[in-house]
């Protein structure tokens, strides 16, 4: 649910700045760095040539001086079945969106171990009934409570960022 819904809010945000036809000089630093990440994420698989690494800064510095378009290809954002608190809170300061952990931050602990137990599921190192031997329904409630907080803070502030367009270079 967590990495879904964090996807989906990136994706948004990447619909918006590409519908405004924005250059890279437009955006906020935190979206060039972004963009730049991108450009050569297909060639660190280890293989690729120095030429290759050459031919691509080229492009991206024609594409700068050209004032062509800049676009986010939402294909090339990741995010692992581990995300957590504390690593979606890095993704989107990472695109230069900051959210209030004023009420949500402590559920980091809590978010970390559905996290945990998520893994152990997955990976088959506990059962389920392992895994939820010493959770009550109240705390499964709870859980839920505190993971749809997190995420309405999230999107709360995703779209504060988005309104004001604060991904434009002010």
């Amino acid at each position: 649910m967590i990495e879904s819904t964090v996807k989906e809010m990136i994706y948004a945000l990447y619909d918006e700045i590409n519908t405004s036809k924005l250059t890279y000089t437009q955006v906020a630093k935190s979206i060039q760095e972004i963009w730049s990440k991108y450009q050569f994420a297909n060639l660190d698989d280890g293989n690729a040539r120095s030429d290759k690494y050459k031919d691509k800064a080229n492009k991206m510095i024609t594409s700068i001086i050209d004032s062509k378009t800049m676009r986010l290809d939402d294909r090339k954002f990741k995010l692992s079945g581990n995300a957590d608190f504390t690593s979606v809170i890095a993704i989107m300061q990472n695109h230069g969106i900051t959210i209030s952990t004023k009420k949500i931050g402590k559920y980091n602990r809590e978010l970390s171990n559905v996290k945990a137990k998520r893994n152990s599921l997955a990976h088959g190192s506990s059962s389920f009934i392992e895994s939820a031997r010493d959770t009550s329904t109240t705390d499964l409630v709870n859980m839920n409570d505190h993971v749809e907080e997190f995420l309405n803070q999230l999107q709360k502030d995703i779209s504060k960022y988005i309104r004001y367009r604060w991904f434009e270079r002010k």
